[in-house]
């Protein structure tokens, strides 16, 4: 199993632009050994809520990927299928990766209506 994290510098005006820099590491743990990855590289998108992949998803995968060894589940930081589309971040990294994904999240996601 593996777990992947991004973030962004502090001190941004918004909530976020497409082409800031960003950081993204992926941990594995391997025979008692832990592996970790780390990538830098740029928002591919803005900050849209609702729309994450498109914004994080590149980082991600690509600290994922450079995990030495394949892994059997990724845990993301994001939603999955409690998204309110049914497809969250968590969700279209594990597609691009062909690897079952769950997101966690430190909010849920809870609306109220009829």
């Amino acid at each position: 199993m593996a777990g992947c994290f991004v973030c962004f510098g502090r001190g941004r005006v918004g909530p976020g632009v497409a082409d800031e820099p960003g950081w993204a590491a992926a941990a594995f743990l391997v025979d008692d050994e832990l592996r970790v990855t780390v990538t830098t590289g740029r928002a591919a998108a803005p900050y849209v809520a609702g729309l994450l992949a498109l914004r994080d998803g590149p980082l991600l995968e690509a600290a994922v990927r450079g995990l030495p060894v394949r892994p059997d589940v990724v845990l993301v930081n994001a939603t999955g299928r409690d998204h309110p589309r049914r497809a969250g971040l968590a969700l279209h990294l594990g597609a691009r990766l062909d690897v079952p994904s769950v997101g966690v999240t430190a909010q849920p996601l809870i609306a109220r209506g009829d």
